[in-house]
């Protein structure tokens, strides 16, 4: 870290050819993802490297950029191409935002970078007081989200979305077997409950698709 700011880890880099139909095609997408995950700079920054350009000739070489356009994840701390992850290049955001979703936590489960936020499943041992153990005091307000199956996207896109209020909030992912469930009747997933410091009943509890929509407006009233 410097002055602070919390280190950036990992790169998505676009191999492209500035000649290319095709890559002038996928500009538009990925300048949308840009726009959609600039949220997530923190923790990861996409990147774009012209081919056609001779100063970046061994570099398109070294990451085996024959067919183009060529997306690759580069985990945190890591440079070599060799640790490179390819990525498909799909043609919607939704899409590129499940895979880098994806990728994020596939380098979280291996790395386990101590700057990142807490991507785990809570514990069904792990009590309601024990959540906040860990936190630091500026943290407010705690959101989980529950979801049903492990392969949800749901819970750690909201965690990198809310990277920009991490000394304010913190997000936990909770799958459907956790007691914390029952405690709040949850029947329907993805669900999210919100919880102030020092009070054991949550501020709100509904499903995904209305509680989201309360809780942007929520931040934009508090924050």
């Amino acid at each position: 870290k410097k002055n602070g700011e919390t280190k950036i880890n990992s790169v998505i880099f676009q191999f492209y050819l500035d000649w290319c139909g095709h890559c002038r095609t996928y500009a538009r997408t990925y300048k949308s993802l840009a726009r959609d995950i600039h949220g997530w700079n923190k923790m990861v920054q996409l990147a774009v490297v012209n081919c056609a350009d001779p100063l970046n000739e061994i570099t398109c070489q070294t990451n085996s950029a024959l067919f183009f356009p060529y997306i690759k994840y580069f985990p945190q701390n890591s440079s070599n191409p060799n640790n490179a992850i390819p990525i498909e290049t799909l043609q919607s955001v939704r899409g590129m935002r499940d895979l880098i979703t994806e990728m994020i936590l596939l380098d979280y489960s291996v790395n386990r970078p101590s700057n990142w936020p807490n991507f785990d499943f809570l514990r069904n041992f792990e009590k309601y007081n024990e959540l906040w153990s860990d936190l630091d005091k500026s943290v407010q307000l705690l959101v989980i989200v529950f979801e049903e199956k492990v392969e949800s996207l749901t819970g750690a896109q909201l965690i990198l979305d809310m990277i920009k209020y991490n000394n304010r909030l913190t997000v936990r992912r909770c799958l459907k077997n956790h007691s914390l469930v029952d405690a709040l009747y949850i029947k329907n997933f993805p669900s999210m409950a919100i919880f102030k410091r020092e009070q054991m009943k949550p501020l709100f509890v509904a499903e995904w698709v209305f509680i989201y929509l309360i809780f942007k407006f929520f931040l934009k009233i508090s924050f």
